[in-house]
C-alpha cells in the first residue's frame, strides 16, 4: 500500500492507497467493475494543470477525500477545502497523483497478481 504526506491548512494528513482504496472510489463513483475505474481515470490523459477541467478536478478530490479517509489517524477535512486546496498546491497535487499510480502499479506488478477483468471488458475472441 502507497502513502503520501500532504498539508492542508497547516495540517498534516496521510493519504493511503491500495485494493481498498480503489474499491471506496467504486463505491464513490457507482462503478461495479475494476476497468470502469481505470477508464475514469483516463482523464488525466493529455490534460493541462494550469486548465482543469470539472470532471478531473472532481477525480482528485475524490482521490484525496478517499485516501485522507482511509487513514483512521487523520482529521476529517471537508471537501469544500480539499477543492481549494488542489488548485493551491499544485505541486503537491502532482506528487499524490504520481503516489498513488506509483503504488497501484506496484501493486499489480507481482507476478501473483492480475488485474480482475470484467466479463463486458474482455475482448471478443477471433470469430472463424
Amino acid at each position: 500500500m502507497g502513502e503520501v504526506k500532504i498539508n492542508i491548512n497547516g495540517k498534516e494528513y496521510i493519504l493511503k492507497f491500495g485494493m481498498y482504496f480503489l474499491r471506496q472510489l467504486s463505491e464513490r463513483w457507482n462503478l461495479p467493475y475494476f476497468n470502469d475505474i481505470l477508464k475514469k481515470f483516463q482523464a488525466f490523459e493529455n490534460i493541462d494543470p494550469d486548465n482543469l477541467p470539472w470532471d478531473v478536478y472532481d477525480v482528485v478530490v475524490d482521490i484525496y477525500y478517499v485516501g485522507i479517509s482511509l487513514n483512521k489517524e487523520n482529521e476529517i477535512v471537508s471537501r469544500e477545502d480539499l477543492y481549494d486546496e488542489v488548485l493551491k498546491d499544485m505541486d503537491q497535487t502532482l506528487k499524490v497523483m504520481q503516489v498513488m499510480v506509483q503504488s497501484l502499479v506496484s501493486f499489480f506488478s507481482d507476478e501473483k497478481k492480475s488485474i480482475p477483468v470484467s466479463k463486458k471488458n474482455q475482448p471478443e475472441k477471433n470469430k472463424k
